[in-house]
């Protein structure tokens, strides 16, 4: 079986650019960079539990807003009976 040169070279040729691309490979695993992935998984993690608690925060204060403006309307309507008895009497 006989190959013809430009094949061989081009299966040569393949064959160092996938060596290549093994040796890259191979120093991205070495590299910090999967630590890194890890490290800003945890700061999404930290960064969702913020994010949940202030969510919390936020509903409990609205919460509070609305009871603080009924009460807040209940004063004024006492206040408002008030001075209507006060000028009634006189």
């Amino acid at each position: 079986m006989i190959i013809p040169e430009s094949k061989l070279n081009a299966l040569i040729q393949g064959y160092e650019d996938l060596y290549k691309s093994n040796e890259k490979l191979k120093k991205y695993a070495e590299t910090d960079l999967p630590k890194r992935i890890e490290y800003v998984k945890e700061k999404y993690k930290e960064v969702v539990r913020d994010y949940n608690d202030l969510v919390s925060k936020s509903n409990r204060n609205i919460e509070k807003i609305e009871d603080l403006e009924k009460e807040n309307k209940k004063l004024q309507n006492q206040i408002q009976k008030l001075y209507g008895d006060l000028y009634n009497k006189e």
